[in-house]
């Protein structure tokens, strides 16, 4: 990709389906596309690691757990699964319907009920699927009264989406969600 492009036209930003000039169809997912370059052929979140989950859970839940299935196990189904959801969430501050799931008003409603409930945010540097500061901009935004805001901790890991694939930010999770329970455990 050129800075000429970037630059002219792009408005500097890249959105799904665009094209470079060397006709290199780019997408905001990092994954394939169909032929028109409108839906995702794939989860380019999990498609390096899907196959070593499933050994590893297939090799785990036979071996340890003595557990025996012929069902097969799909790691992400989103097609069956998805197939059923509800993607509106009703309610929120304005009394609209969302256009996609939206829980931040329920996040604000249950501490603001249960003033001891902390809240832990696990970010990603690099996470694309869940954007770096999208999590602080929404709870910035979600009108929680101020004096509450004691009970939402924070971690940051060099890491993308999936914090436990890179080793020292697996490590660090580990240490701060040991800190985390404890600390919570010892408020009550």
């Amino acid at each position: 990709m050129t800075t000429v492009y970037l630059r002219d036209k792009s408005s500097g930003r890249i959105h799904g389906g665009e094209m470079t000039e060397a006709g290199v169809l780019l997408t905001a997912e990092g994954c394939n596309h169909d032929a028109a370059g409108e839906y995702p052929e794939d989860d380019a979140s999990d498609a390096a690691f899907a196959a070593a989950f499933v050994a590893a859970w297939n090799s785990y839940s036979r071996a340890e757990l003595a557990y025996q299935t012929d069902a097969l196990y799909k790691p992400t189904n989103y097609g069956e699964v998805g197939r059923d959801w509800d993607d509106h969430h009703g309610g929120g501050r304005f009394g609209r319907g969302a256009p996609m799931p939206d829980v931040a008003e329920d996040l604000r409603q249950a501490i603001s009920a249960n003033p001891g409930l902390r809240i832990f945010f696990a970010n990603g540097y690099f996470d694309f699927a869940t954007p770096f500061f999208e999590t602080e901009y929404t709870v910035a935004h979600m009108g929680l009264d101020p004096a509450l805001a004691k009970n939402l901790v924070w971690g940051y890991y060099p890491s993308g989406h999936m914090i436990y694939i890179h080793p020292p930010a697996r490590k660090q999770l580990k240490a701060d969600l040991a800190k985390f329970y404890a600390e919570s455990l010892e408020r009550h």
